[in-house]
């Protein structure tokens, strides 16, 4: 007669999400360097800079190439 009811948990209900452990959050991003404090600091911001030109995207249109470039030319 009761063959439908479950006992405990029940399949058509939502997990319990107050037992779920925290979601890891990613690691903030590091600070880049600031220039103007020390020659250390200089250094290592020229470095973090040099990277940065190292991975610029190469891809894009003509204009957005000349674009980057010329900003180059003015760094």
């Amino acid at each position: 007669m009761f063959d439908e009811y479950h006992k405990g948990d029940s399949e058509d209900e939502p997990p319990d999400e107050s037992n779920a452990p925290a979601a890891r959050q990613p690691p903030a991003p590091a600070l880049p360097p600031i220039p103007g404090r020390s020659h250390a600091e200089d250094l290592a911001y020229l470095r973090a800079f040099l990277d940065g030109v190292a991975n610029l995207d190469t891809g894009g249109s003509a204009r957005d190439q000349h674009e980057k470039m010329a900003m180059l030319e003015r760094i």
